[in-house]
């Protein structure tokens, strides 16, 4: 596996990290993961043999700790990522200064594979904080260690996924779904195994990977209104789907915010108003041999949990719009 005997994953105690940490963890080699709660993080020692999977106990504010843990890598992952603000966690220091620091290490001791996990279409909005942090982050990448390996997966799914089961869980409260931007967007739902099976691919893939950017797409594409339809269904809920006014959205964004976790922020309205989908004659899971699974195959053997007996029954299509 051309001389790799230790990969660091930062951030694999998140929603993709923890699969890309099973995947890596396949090959045999040492896997260190750095964890501000290495107790809660136990799990993650059953990805591998016994000792194979070091949990690191500290922060990526932590510059030293980061440092060290680069300079006895062969392989860093950066599957470091928020997608919403709290206090000090924002997006800025998460998604800029984190892999700037990454990458002006990655260069200083010269390692062998840099894999950046960024986002699909932050390229093309410049109003959301979170694709903007995303992008820049990206450009200091390239810019500090050409040969990094950026892959950008459009919205992505799986049993802990931050957009079904939202959405399956706001239809628990709401006997109506918010068609954000008239529910026309596009997006190309990525199931979260694929992106850590791609990561294993690079991980021992020849230089020739170096230095490109792949965008993960799944199989099949859809608007915005055809995935909350599907959310409903594989939920087992029935609500309107309705077009709301941008300022009303918002307000509702901005109340959602005072929770701990916001269903949704009104940084992520702007996310969900531009098209997020692979582009012609990009490097694709094609690219790098694997077959991405579809929507149908996974989601609905999660949303189950999200199904009740006591379910609201909207009128048949009368106030839904199209």
């Amino acid at each position: 596996m051309f001389g790799i005997k230790t990969v660091t994953i930062f951030g694999g105690t998140g929603f993709i990290g923890r699969y890309i940490v099973k995947e890596i963890a396949k090959l045999g080699v040492r896997v260190n993961v750095l964890t501000r709660h290495s107790h809660e993080s136990l799990y993650l020692k059953t990805a591998g043999s016994v000792g194979q999977v070091r949990l690191i106990n500290g922060d990526i504010a932590n510059g030293e700790i980061v440092e060290r843990l680069v300079k006895e890598s062969d392989v860093v992952i950066n599957a470091v990522g928020i997608l919403f603000e709290k206090r000090k966690d924002d997006f800025y220091n998460n998604h800029t200064r984190f892999p700037e620091l990454l990458a002006t290490l990655c260069s200083k001791y010269n390692i062998k594979k840099f894999i950046h996990i960024s986002a699909l279409g932050i390229d093309k909005n410049t109003r959301s904080k979170y694709a903007c942090s995303k992008f820049q982050g990206e450009e200091i990448i390239k810019q500090e260690f050409p040969k990094a390996i950026i892959l950008r997966p459009s919205i992505v799914f799986g049993v802990e996924d931050d957009f079904f089961n939202k959405f399956a869980t706001l239809a628990k409260f709401s006997v109506f779904l918010p068609l954000i931007a008239g529910g026309k967007t596009k997006f190309q739902p990525v199931y979260v195994n694929d992106i850590a099976k791609a990561v294993r691919r690079l991980t021992v893939s020849e230089s020739s990977c170096n230095g490109k950017l792949y965008e993960l797409g799944g199989p099949d594409v859809y608007n915005f209104k055809e995935l909350l339809e599907l959310t409903l269904e594989y939920s087992g809920k029935k609500r309107f789907l309705i077009k709301i006014p941008e300022f009303l959205a918002t307000i509702m964004a901005w109340f959602f915010e005072r929770f701990p976790r916001p269903l949704i922020t009104r940084d992520q309205l702007k996310i969900l108003k531009t098209n997020n989908v692979t582009q012609d004659g990009a490097l694709t899971f094609f690219d790098l041999q694997v077959q991405p699974r579809t929507v149908e195959e996974i989601v609905p053997t999660y949303l189950n949990i999200h199904k009740s007996t006591c379910n609201y029954v909207a009128p048949s299509k009368e106030g839904v719009t199209s």
